[in-house]
């Protein structure tokens, strides 16, 4: 009885020895002999350019600022000016706590310019580039647009950074139609105590558009926020002070000629600043933000490039798309710049090749 099972046990052991042996000959002879496909990705869409600027359209603009610029509100403080300096709009007020000429103790500048009636709704895109000298947060930097009759319009409020931030706002929200002048604010409305000094605004450049560029930056909380592209890679990046949940993001709508199917696989390159910050990438099949779909939330625990593929069916996303973000998320408070790299990005299907 022990001879039998042990012949059993022999017999099923040479059993799958052989079985081996055939199947890894099997394998090589596919390998060496038969003809065989793989997969590769084949592109319906890329982005490689990551283009953030719209000279094309532009309508109106003030990059040396040597003419028309006035004071128009000094908040009853002697020491506010300003004056154009290389190129450059400059600002200046000193904060020594409460101001008691203003009713809420403001204090700060306004000037503005005169423009020659330009109708926001055909050219409604305002970019200003600016940047401080602190990143105090009891400053606030700002803008506002008056219209024929006279009625001032006051942008949101932003805080204010030592790096250059880019300001994109869209002014039919603000009012759509004709408007006369353009007005820059700084003061310190996020705290009229505070004890700032002496501080300065610095402002590059100024312009409105017919068209938004194609990548169009967009930021909750009135962060200041940083946009450019260069040698094919987008940067976005968060300047001081940024709260936990903060979203920048770089938006795009224009020439996305394209459905998702077949081309269904969304691939790009990120790096990210730090374990604080979250590449996220959202895309919306129409301009309703409640059916937008947030395809990728994620971190890196290094500096390094990181390439991403996802499968936008998963999402339910089926169809042409109306806009793509690409974005950041702060996770957790943080007074140092925030930043993401994207590179690369294209809508893919797989194909079967030789």
């Amino acid at each position: 009885m022990t001879s039998n099972k042990k012949i059993s046990i022999r017999t099923i052991a040479v059993f799958f020895l052989l079985l081996i042996i055939f199947s890894i000959g099997y394998l090589t002879l596919l390998e060496t002999v038969v003809p065989h496909s793989g997969l590769e990705f084949v592109s319906g869409w890329e982005e490689t350019t990551f283009t953030t600027t719209s000279n094309e359209s532009l309508t109106w603009s003030d990059e040396n600022f040597e003419k028309g610029w006035k004071a128009a509100w000094l908040y009853d403080q002697s020491s506010s000016g300003f004056e154009a300096s290389n190129d450059t709009l400059v600002l200046g007020a000193t904060f020594n706590g409460f101001n008691n000429n203003d009713i809420d103790g403001i204090g700060g500048i306004i000037v503005k310019k005169d423009i020659n009636k330009l109708n926001t709704s055909i050219s409604p895109f305002l970019v200003i580039k600016h940047f401080e000298s602190s990143s105090n947060p009891a400053l606030m930097f700002s803008f506002g647009i008056t219209d024929v009759t006279g009625q001032w319009y006051a942008g949101g409020p932003y805080k204010v950074s030592t790096s250059l931030s880019t300001l994109n706002y869209d002014l039919r929200l603000l009012h759509n139609g004709t408007i006369k002048s353009i007005s820059i604010m700084f003061t310190n409305s996020f705290d009229s105590n505070s004890e700032a000094g002496v501080q300065f605004a610095y402002i590059q450049s100024i312009a409105i558009y017919e068209e938004q560029p194609e990548w169009w930056l967009a930021s909750s909380l009135q962060t200041p926020a940083g946009i450019t592209s260069q040698n094919g890679i987008l940067k976005l990046s968060g300047i001081g002070h940024l709260t936990k949940g903060t979203i920048i993001s770089a938006q795009r709508s224009k020439n996305l000629t394209f459905n998702l199917i077949p081309y269904n696989y969304l691939n790009i390159s990120i790096r990210t600043s730090s374990l604080n910050t979250a590449a996220r990438i959202v895309i919306w099949p129409d301009p309703i933000a409640s059916h937008s779909r947030e395809v990728l939330l994620k971190t890196y625990n290094d500096n390094n490039w990181h390439t991403e593929i996802v499968e936008l069916t998963l999402f339910g996303l089926t169809q042409q798309i109306h806009r793509i973000e690409l974005g950041l998320v702060n996770l957790n408070t943080s007074i140092v710049e925030e930043w993401v790299n994207y590179k690369e990005l294209s809508f893919n299907y797989w194909q079967v090749s030789p």
